[in-house]
């Protein structure tokens, strides 16, 4: 089983990426393609490349514009992460953009959604709402 995991969906397919299991938390990332009848799981982490992001727990996680996001997240008990990952659904490509100006603090449990639908356009972006750091709540 798994737990504290992340899921989007983007066209006709769900991701379900990272979070927590038996043995610990895990970083693999599948895609549940429902365009197919009947429906077939994908491991998208099995052919992954780029800045691959570490094992969490808890992390925001939104697609827009063939893309999906990835931020924060429980990295082990009481670290949590500010970053932020892309992977490109087309090219099996993860990026950093971490280096992008006034990064939230690392937090874990918020809000990260995308508004201006799953396919993109001129207004697509994500917003991220509170979530949860050592001793506080944003």
């Amino acid at each position: 089983g798994r737990s504290l995991m992340g899921m989007t969906a983007h066209g006709a397919s769900v991701y379900v990426l990272f979070g927590a299991s038996s043995e610990g938390f895990v970083n693999d990332f599948f895609e549940l393609d429902t365009s197919v009848t009947p429906p077939i799981w994908r491991d998208l982490g099995a052919t992954a490349v780029g800045d691959i992001p570490e094992k969490r727990a808890d992390a925001g996680v939104a697609a827009v514009s063939g893309a999906i996001y990835i931020f924060g997240g429980n990295l082990r008990l009481g670290v949590y992460s500010d970053d932020l990952k892309v992977y490109n659904v087309t090219t099996g490509v993860w990026s950093d953009l971490s280096h992008l100006p006034n990064t939230p603090s690392g937090r874990h449990r918020m809000s990260f959604e995308s508004l201006g639908g799953a396919a993109g356009g001129v207004f697509a972006k994500i917003v991220m709402f509170g979530g949860q750091q050592i001793g506080r709540n944003s």
